[in-house]
């Protein structure tokens, strides 16, 4: 994915000054965040607000899982957008659980000792595989 000016332009609450907080991020999961995203903007620009009124303090991975911490500036948001805006956070981070960190394709794999969620492809390829099991559940009631 190509994070260029006109991406920084679009998305500013990705960035913390000029690093892409995508860069920090498995790139499998991508895909999903640019979507939610792209669903806050709309949902910013119904509302006739614009990007400006929020920002990303982190967004990590931890446990096989996104981390999306946002919050609002100081122009302040109205509560039904803040709502929404936290429900599609929501939503992306629970569906991180079910995509390949490599590649962003359904997650069929997991390594033994942690949630790390791959597809069978990459879960193949990684130089862990000997550590690598099928996931039989949803990783939600891991």
């Amino acid at each position: 994915m190509k994070f260029d000016k006109h991406f920084q332009d679009h998305y500013p609450f990705l960035y913390r000054g000029d690093d892409c907080l995508l860069n920090f991020v498995p790139t499998g999961w991508h895909e999903a965040i640019v979507g939610a995203a792209a669903e806050i903007t709309q949902c910013l620009e119904e509302a006739g607000l614009n990007n400006q009124f929020i920002w990303t303090a982190d967004m990590i991975e931890r446990e096989g899982h996104l981390r999306w911490y946002w919050g609002e500036t100081a122009r302040g948001l109205p509560e039904e957008v803040a709502e929404r805006i936290k429900q599609i956070v929501t939503e992306v981070e629970d569906k991180t659980l079910d995509l390949c960190v490599h590649c962003g394709a359904p997650a069929t794999h997991t390594l033994k000792v942690m949630y790390y969620p791959l597809c069978t492809k990459c879960a193949k390829q990684t130089k862990y595989y000997n550590l690598v099991k099928e996931l039989n559940k949803s990783p939600l009631s891991i």
